[in-house]
């Protein structure tokens, strides 16, 4: 609101990094180690795609496909994820693949990359040598 936009750029980009960590991160603590600001996150683009006449057909779509796919599919996620917290979906997703598969980092949000960076490194690499075996 008001108080944001009269704050100063850097005051700005510290609150919206702080703002980021705590819904992103399992651990809202490291704000600090976020990079960027604002850039990477426009909410009038968001209410702009969500607001499209198809939005919910083509994400319902999305699924179907995705089973149909023939390739692998690997999917990293956290167990903060706050799209699939524990996860609970994730792990019925990736059953019904042909060639899914699924890793858990405990411990770690949306951007699991924040929050356990060795972690998220280790897992995308291991998922990135699986896929394309």
């Amino acid at each position: 609101g008001a108080v944001f936009a009269a704050m100063g750029d850097r005051d700005r980009t510290r609150a919206w990094r702080i703002q980021f960590a705590a819904v992103n991160a399992c651990d809202g603590s490291n704000w600090r180690d976020m990079q960027g600001g604002q850039v990477f996150y426009n909410g009038d683009v968001a209410r702009a795609v969500v607001s499209q006449p198809d939005f919910d057909a083509d994400v319902a779509a999305m699924w179907p496909a995705l089973k149909a796919f023939a390739g692998p599919v690997r999917v990293v996620d956290g167990t903060c994820d706050y799209t699939d917290p524990g996860p609970t979906v994730w792990p019925n997703v990736v059953d019904d693949l042909r060639d899914g598969r699924l890793t858990v980092v405990d411990g770690a949000g949306h951007s699991l990359w924040m929050d356990k960076p060795a972690e998220f490194v280790a897992a995308a690499r291991a998922a990135l040598a699986d896929a394309t075996r």
